[in-house]
């Protein structure tokens, strides 16, 4: 944006429209100042996608800060009824990105794969100790959900480091099977590599 910018006026007389196309370029702003490192790391040159919609965390804290400065301004301001006003649809953004967000990332079922309650299982026979449990989610794939309520330091799971990396322990189990049909797919496709890279295959 840089000297192009454009300064957000809040005026008493403003209109809906005014004030929705206000709080949009606020909004706008509001991303770019709420990114973090990782955010910005994967924005990629163009910083034009940076003023849409990045993530949950982002978009949260973009509209908290907008209610942050509206607060600030208090009830004295000569365009109070329409800060209010610009209040409230902030408000009703955040309660709409809440309801979305957790719409997408619903819990469709629990342990929806056979395999999975496989390893699961055979995890935990083998000393590991998990407060999760593996789920898939609606709109974004698999991933994991607390048994039990969690705090920050709360350990999630705990690996005994005997089964991380123990080739006596996997051909004993029963997933050796997965495993070898791992490895064979794994060999063929390092050799389609090698022999393409030779000329062999055209």
């Amino acid at each position: 944006m840089g000297s192009h910018a454009k300064f957000v006026y809040i005026q008493s007389s403003a209109s809906t429209v005014e004030l929705k196309s206000s709080l949009n370029l606020m909004l706008q702003r509001a991303r770019i100042i709420n990114l973090d490192e990782l955010e910005l790391y994967f924005s990629g040159e163009d910083v034009t996608d940076l003023v849409e919609f990045n993530s949950p965390r982002n978009e949260m804290e973009a509209l908290n800060s907008i209610l942050t400065a509206i607060a600030k301004l208090g009830g004295e301001h000569s365009a109070a009824t329409a800060l209010q006003e610009l209040r409230v649809a902030t408000v009703n953004l955040i309660s709409e990105v809440a309801k979305n967000f957790k719409e997408e990332r619903k819990v469709v079922t629990v342990s929806s794969c056979e395999q999975e309650k496989c390893l699961q299982q055979w995890g935990e026979d083998e000393g590991v100790k998990s407060q999760l449990e593996i789920s898939y989610f609606e709109g974004a794939g698999r991933g994991a959900v607390a048994r039990q309520d969690m705090r920050i330091g709360d350990i999630a799971m705990e690996i005994p480091l005997s089964i991380v990396i123990s080739e006596n322990l996997v051909h004993a189990s029963q997933m050796v099977h997965v495993v070898n049909v791992i490895a064979f797919a794994w060999l063929n496709y390092l050799c389609f590599l090698l022999a393409f890279s030779l000329g062999l295959l055209q």
